[in-house]
């Protein structure tokens, strides 16, 4: 069929004609669709291919194409059932095969959709197309080391592709492979098609699971060697697609017991010459006494549902006579914020994904102040707030640490939380708070569940360690340890993610740092969803929280099923969350300095009903005192006052 656009009229010409002399022909009516679809009239054309499958009921391109159209449509059960209706009839259609493999994908059917990329790479091994989608399903299922053998086969195909050499260093990188990803990063930016962005993008990743703390430190000692070679090298990249090609610095930096300033300071210095424009820091709007303060609260994709629980109390209570607050996010988060704000409408701005745009966009809301829920969290959190947005900027806890910048100029944390030599760990002013800086509402307490229900053991305390994988650190084992040597019938249950190579990994060294009676009583279970994580909270006897990294919303999730823990003092904040929350309730003896203590406190917990009884009933009246609490308001708004007035 000629192509032009001459000739695609004379074929719909042609087509009518045959149509009024025969109307009875399937093979008339997917032609006419299928030069509909050229057209660009899809909708018409998935008419035709309906009207070709209906006389011919086991015309199996008239399947084939009604599918596709209906696919480009995104009408994706409609596609689905028209391509599956063709593998009945012809099983080895390789288009059909194709759509349907990238429909189950995208329904999150990753395994269905393999076995159907697989079929098509028997008929051709070497088709790039297939390797490179079952590379990206691989990678979805968290297998790595299949996803890393399906790459490689397609270098082998297109050795100087650079996406391909890009996909290498990312999956090398997750696999913690940090070496090999470097190299196949470098590769691929000096290729034809390459960023020069890639050059150092192998810093953006970390081992999930280390096996001592060796290992710890020697990943360290190169990573801040990596960087100061890096920025040594000055490179200047272009801002504006930055947020597509750059990176930020790895998740697991605070939960590895260091300080993250000087690292997060270096990841910083790579990139701000880039945004050499924005270095003049804008002038204040110069709004006086009398008019409301314009506060932005900047989320960025990915992060809403932290963003909603710790923050729309604060931006639902403002003081409307003198705060204009405005929330900023996302296209793609805009209905699910939309959502949680039903019941109060406060100003809001979308930005899109042009990063130039989404600037420009958020610059010219003329907002006083903007607070940035998380830094560093992803390339558009870290690189947004170097576009100076506002004349005041700050973050909080959700940033885990110093952002590291110097166009932050606030970090708001608790004085209760922080160590004596805190500010040394900021670039930015801290702000200390007298309460926690992050607003928690009255939770709704979920459904519980059972031991039963769960497949847990029904006698002896449950210790649950609720963490995402990248929070055991190798030294938190002996604290493990520890706990069940001294409690013979107690059982620790841990989430160990959902990838196998990290889950294998780490079950293997904790197991193997314990005698075998001991790790016997270990339960591994994968993530959980939100859902089920309260559910195994519900069921359990103490939550295990790890010294190297607390958790801080986790911790008051357990005050609301009365489930209680032991903390640790350390040197960081991230160290200090759950501490701070036990001594403000006067629970002083549920925070202990060394290993010993902590764990002869956490199997008085599990083993004593009584003692148990007692510690969660003040769990259930102290913790009050952290929902819903109108002083954390009146702390933002004296802050947001003094920071835009500089008071």
């Amino acid at each position: 069929m000629q192509l032009g656009k001459d000739g695609l009229e004379e074929s719909l010409q042609s087509i009518e004609q045959a149509l009024l002399v025969c109307n009875t022909k399937s093979e008339y009516f997917v032609h006419y669709g299928l030069v509909l679809f050229k057209f660009g009239r899809i909708a018409d054309s998935v008419k035709m291919f309906t009207r070709a499958t209906v006389l011919s009921p086991n015309f199996a391109e008239a399947h084939e194409r009604l599918g596709i159209a209906c696919f480009v449509l995104g009408y994706m059960e409609r596609a689905e059932r028209s391509l599956q209706r063709v593998l009945a009839l012809d099983p080895n259609r390789t288009e059909t095969l194709w759509h349907l493999a990238i429909i189950l994908e995208r329904d999150h059917r990753y395994l269905q959709s393999l076995e159907l990329l697989q079929r098509m790479q028997k008929v051709d091994s070497s088709n790039i197309h297939v390797l490179e989608k079952m590379t990206s399903v691989y990678e979805k299922l968290f297998d790595f080391e299949r996803a890393i053998f399906c790459a490689k086969r397609a270098e082998a195909v297109a050795p100087n592709k650079a996406v391909i050499q890009h996909d290498l260093g990312r999956l090398y990188g997750e696999a913690g492979e940090i070496g090999m990803a470097r190299h196949h990063f470098c590769r691929a930016s000096k290729l034809l098609d390459g960023r020069s962005e890639w050059r150092w993008k192998h810093l953006a990743f970390c081992p999930h699971v280390f096996e001592d703390e060796k290992q710890i430190e020697a990943y360290w000692r190169q990573l801040e060697k990596d960087l100061q070679e890096a920025v040594s090298e000055r490179p200047v990249y272009d801002w504006k697609t930055l947020v597509r090609h750059g990176f930020t610095w790895p998740f697991e930096l605070p939960h590895l017991n260091h300080g993250c300033r000087w690292i997060r300071e270096l990841f910083v210095k790579l990139f701000v010459p880039s945004f050499h424009e924005f270095f003049e820091k804008p002038p204040p709007t110069n709004r006086t006494r009398g008019e409301k303060i314009r506060v932005g609260f900047l989320v960025t994709p990915g992060h809403e549902g932290g963003f909603i629980r710790r923050t729309a109390g604060i931006i639902e209570r403002l003081n409307r006579e003198r705060f204009e607050p405005i929330w900023i996010c996302h296209r793609s988060s805009e209905a699910r914020l939309q959502h949680a704000f039903r019941r109060f409408a406060p100003l809001r701005l979308v930005f899109d994904s042009d990063f130039e745009s989404a600037v420009h966009t958020i610059r010219n809301a003329s907002c006083d102040l903007i607070y940035h829920w998380k830094v560093g969290a992803d390339p558009w959190s870290l690189f947004l707030p170097m576009c100076r947005l506002s004349p005041v900027q700050c973050t909080s806890w959700a940033t885990h640490g110093t952002s590291g910048m110097p166009c932050i100029d606030h970090h708001l944390s608790w004085d209760r939380a922080e160590p004596e030599n805190a500010q040394e760990q900021y670039t930015e002013s801290l702000i200390r708070f007298k309460g926690p800086p992050l607003y928690e509402t009255a939770p709704v307490r979920q459904p519980t569940a059972s031991r039963r229900e769960l497949g847990l053991p029904e006698s002896g305390a449950i210790y649950f360690c609720p963490h995402r994988i990248q929070k055991y650190h190798p030294g938190f084992d002996h604290y493990l340890e520890e706990v069940l040597a001294r409690d013979a019938m107690g059982h620790v249950v841990l989430l160990c993610g959902n990838g196998r190579l990290w889950s294998e990994r780490l079950k293997h060294r904790i197991r193997s740092s314990m005698d075998a009676s001991l790790a016997s009583r270990l339960i591994f279970q994968p993530q959980q969803s939100p859902e089920d994580y309260y559910r195994y909270l519900s069921a359990s006897t103490v939550l295990l929280n790890s010294p190297y990294y607390t958790g801080e919303i986790t911790t008051l999730d357990s005050f609301v099923y009365g489930v209680p823990g032991v903390a640790c003092t350390g040197n960081f904040l991230v160290h200090r969350y759950t501490a701070a929350y036990y001594e403000a309730m006067g629970l002083h003896e549920l925070v202990r300095e060394s290993s010993t203590d902590w764990a002869d406190c956490v199997v008085h917990l599990g083993t004593d009903p009584e003692y148990h009884r007692h510690i969660s009933q003040i769990l259930s009246q102290e913790c009050n005192q952290f929902q819903d609490a109108y002083n954390t308001v009146r702390e933002w708004e004296n802050f947001i006052t003094s920071a835009v007035y500089q008071e």
